[in-house]
């Protein structure tokens, strides 16, 4: 998940993300957990680990929460973007 941001931070990034998969015969969710360094950035790349499915239809949704500890305000630049 890449994050752009208005000003250069310094701090940790705390991301949790709750990965949902919807596809027959079951539905899966998936929870992990990462956290990063930012020393004086103004782009936060967080590395996302999808499953691997074999049902190529499978739809799958991702449900994202950050904390931020730091000196300096996080404010986005723009909406995350998965990459």
């Amino acid at each position: 998940m890449r994050l752009r941001l208005e000003s250069p931070v310094t701090g940790r990034l705390h991301a949790q993300f709750i990965i949902r998969i919807f596809g027959a015969p079951q539905f899966r969710e998936i929870i992990q957990s990462s956290h990063i360094d930012l020393d004086h950035k103004k782009e936060a790349n967080v590395d996302i680990n999808f499953p691997q499915s074999t049902d190529k239809i499978a739809r799958r949704a991702i449900e994202t929460w950050l904390s931020w500890e730091g000196t300096d305000d996080f404010r986005l630049r723009d909406l995350p973007s998965i990459c």
